[in-house]
């Protein structure tokens, strides 16, 4: 790998790693949601540092091509998350259609004592 591409990547992971940080800190972000941003930024800042790491597991996979492990394992993650993202919005829609339905019958409730 290139010196100058791999400054840029480790420039960029650290920059990246210190944002998700800040942004932790200002409790903008879930704390299960934050650990794993955090855990992914803090893999990219290693495998900026050491690039042997994915041409290692991408001879372990059989896949010839590093940058073929990579979107492998970026696809994965991605898939992952979108289905994280998809159980906590059928949690939150269901917490919601409870509270209507408590609105609706307190509401009932309060109409009929008057």
């Amino acid at each position: 790998m290139d010196i100058r591409t791999r400054l840029f990547l480790i420039v960029g992971s650290i920059i990246f790693f210190v944002f998700l940080i800040s942004i932790f800190k200002k409790s903008k972000i879930s704390i299960d949601m934050a650990t794993l941003w955090i855990v992914l930024a803090f893999a990219m800042v290693i495998i900026s540092i050491f690039p042997e790491i994915i041409y290692f597991f991408a001879g372990l996979i059989g896949i010839e091509s590093p940058s073929n492990a990579i979107y492998l394992v970026v696809i994965f993650i991605m898939l992952v998350l979108i289905f994280y993202l998809f159980m906590k919005t059928s949690i939150l829609e269901n917490k919601l259609n409870k509270m209507i339905e408590n609105f609706a019958i307190e509401k009932e409730k309060h109409k009929n004592e008057k």
